[in-house]
C-alpha cells in the first residue's frame, strides 16, 4: 500500500496466492513443484497429497529432475540453480548450481545426457550445462534464440522451446 494512496499495489505474487508454476515426475510416482507465490518446492505423493514443503529463492520459475532424482529449481532473479534430494518422503537442500553471467532463467529441463537446458529471457539464449560429475556447471554451449524463451521441453528425440515474443517453437 502506498502512503496517501486508495489503491494497494501488490505483486502478482501476493495477488494470486501459491501460484503453481512447474511440475516434473520423480521416480517412484512422487511428483515436485514449485510454488511461485510462495517461493516454495513442494513433494506430493501419487495421490495429490503434500509430502514435504521447502522454501527457495524468490521468483521460482522451473523445475526439473535429473536420471538420479535430483531435483532442480530455477530462478527469474538469479544464476544459480538450487539443488534438493528427495529422501523418506522429505525433500532436503542440497547446494546450488553457480551459473555465473546468467540471468533471468525462464526454464529448465535435463536431457538423458547429463546435462541442463535452461532458457535465459534477459538475453534471450538457449544454455546447455553440464550435469556430469566431471563438468558440474561447466557451459557447454549457449547459442541465441527467439524473442522471450518461455518453456524448454527435451523429448526423446527433440529439444523444444517456445518463444513468445517471436511467435516461434
Amino acid at each position: 500500500h502506498r502512503p496517501g494512496s486508495r489503491r494497494c499495489v501488490r505483486g502478482a505474487d501476493e495477488a494470486l496466492g501459491p501460484d503453481p508454476i512447474a511440475v516434473a515426475a520423480l521416480p517412484g510416482g512422487h511428483v515436485v513443484g514449485v510454488l511461485r507465490g510462495r517461493n516454495a518446492v513442494v513433494l506430493i505423493d501419487r495421490d495429490g497429497h503434500e509430502l514435504a514443503r521447502t522454501e527457495m529463492p524468490v521468483a521460482p520459475s522451473g523445475v526439473a529432475v535429473t536420471r538420479s532424482g535430483e531435483v532442480l529449481v530455477s530462478s527469474e532473479l538469479s544464476s544459480d540453480i538450487a539443488r534438493y534430494t528427495v529422501r523418506d518422503d522429505r525433500l532436503d537442500r542440497a547446494g546450488s548450481l553457480v551459473l555465473s553471467g546468467v540471468r533471468a532463467i525462464r526454464a529448465i529441463t535435463t536431457g538423458p545426457e547429463d546435462v541442463l537446458y535452461l532458457v535465459e529471457e534477459h538475453d534471450h539464449r538457449l544454455l546447455t550445462i553440464s550435469l556430469s560429475r566431471e563438468g558440474n556447471g561447466a557451459i557447454l554451449d549457449a547459442k541465441p534464440i527467439g524473442l522471450g524463451p518461455r518453456a524448454v521441453l527435451r523429448t526423446a528425440r527433440h529439444l523444444v522451446v517456445t518463444c513468445t515474443l517471436s511467435h516461434t517453437v
